[in-house]
């Protein structure tokens, strides 16, 4: 054959080869014979069609295992032994990838786990410190001794993480080990930190998911104080910035996605919630899809109808900084802020939501006419007794057919 036959064939050799590879990665573990117990694996598998958590068991006898895990996509993949919420070691995996798990005990802190160069660095940082990161399992058993051992970890992974920002294993490291819950500052201080540039395609969006909050206290909602502003991308001014701390005006965002299933309901309840403001100025109603594709996004919005808000989308989706920042595990997401810098409310509660920003209403500087409470009552802000017993029955459902407010 010719060279430029050779060179015709190869890259359809090469395509065929690369197609070859299945959306799996294969874990062998290669422990002393006396090591029989099952662990604990968890990762989050996807594709381009979406995704789910999976969790399975996979058991060791004599040393040996094997086991399969399915994704198309970058992942990441604890190994839990015992009761500890904090995870005994964790890897990176993408399709293709062979993760040898060797060691000398049934401890998996201990274990050599090799297979990429990112899991070999969190190896090397695991092994370095596996007597902090063994404390802090035991300790979080214990209220008492959690937060100093908390701390211990959270000070190991922050020297991790200044010494590596240009390795995705500083991301991981970050979400599966660091207590953003008990120094959340710290936390986002770290994860800005971190050079976009260095966050693969497919990579972020994994460490995000709602799944996974079991799994990584980085992503339990925190109660923060002295909020920082926030910026999104808005469809009427492109940008928009939403000030917590000095604007003086009650701030709600609501975060969502394209598919969740009280999205109609909960356009509607805020629909009411704009009419029930004196002003849009006074208190800020943010709604803020977390959907990539501003087609789908402008689309949505155009037949809604739900004006006097600021209407907004973050392409990064769950892993988007400031949802991180405001502990968004899954849609539908609520914050609340004064205005004055504090941080109210931060979860999937809306009625919680809802009240606490109507508490914020600021107090008319005229006699109330009784025209307000009017049209609160017409409007769905105010419950009548047939609503109360709804209510009591349900926990938020409203006769008006207003699920939430």
């Amino acid at each position: 054959m010719s060279c430029r036959g050779l060179w015709f064939v190869l890259p359809l050799v090469l395509m065929l080869l690369g197609g070859c590879v299945k959306n799996e990665f294969r874990m062998e573990f290669a422990l002393p014979d006396s090591v029989t117990a099952t662990y604990r694996i968890s990762y989050f598998a996807s594709d381009p069609r979406g995704g789910l958590q999976v969790e399975s068991a996979v058991a060791v006898s004599a040393g040996k295992g094997e086991a399969v895990g399915l994704t198309r996509y970058p992942t990441l993949v604890t190994v839990s032994h015992g009761t500890s919420p904090i995870p005994a070691a964790i890897f990176y995996a993408e399709r293709g990838d062979k993760i040898i798990l060797s060691g000398s005990g049934a401890d998996p802190v201990e274990w050599n786990i090799s297979g990429n160069k990112p899991t070999e660095l969190l190896t090397r940082w695991r092994l370095d410190h596996r007597k902090v990161i063994e404390t802090a399992r035991r300790a979080a058993l214990q209220d008492s001794a959690a937060a100093p051992a908390r701390r211990a970890l959270n000070k190991a992974v922050a020297d991790f993480v200044k010494e590596h920002s240009d390795s995705p294993a500083a991301r991981l490291l970050l979400f599966a080990y660091f207590d953003a819950g008990l120094e959340p500052r710290e936390f986002d201080s770290l994860w800005r930190s971190l050079p976009e540039e260095n966050d693969p395609e497919g990579f972020a969006s994994l460490l995000a998911r709602q799944d996974l909050s079991g799994i990584s206290p980085a992503l339990q909602p925190t109660s923060m104080k002295g909020v920082e502003d926030l910026v999104v991308q808005s469809a009427d001014n492109n940008i928009d910035t939403l000030r917590f701390a000095s604007s003086g005006h009650p701030l709600l965002l609501y975060y969502w996605q394209r598919g969740d299933d009280d999205r109609n309901d909960l356009t509607d309840s805020l629909r009411r919630l704009t009419r029930w403001r004196r002003d849009s100025a006074e208190m800020i109603i943010a709604d803020i899809s977390l959907n990539p594709d501003s087609s789908q996004w402008r689309g949505s919005i155009r037949h809604d109808s739900l004006y006097h808000t600021v209407r907004a989308f973050s392409p990064r989706g769950l892993a988007d900084r400031d949802a991180v920042r405001f502990g968004v595990t899954g849609t539908p997401w609520f914050v609340v802020g004064d205005g004055k810098g504090t941080l109210l409310y931060a979860g999937p509660d809306a009625v919680r939501a809802f009240a606490s920003f109507r508490s914020l209403r600021p107090k008319k500087d005229k006699p109330d006419t009784g025209k307000a409470d009017a049209k609160d009552k017409a409007d769905g802000s105010k419950s009548t007794s047939k609503d109360k017993a709804d209510t009591g029955k349900t926990g938020s459902k409203k006769a008006d057919g207003g699920k939430y407010d």
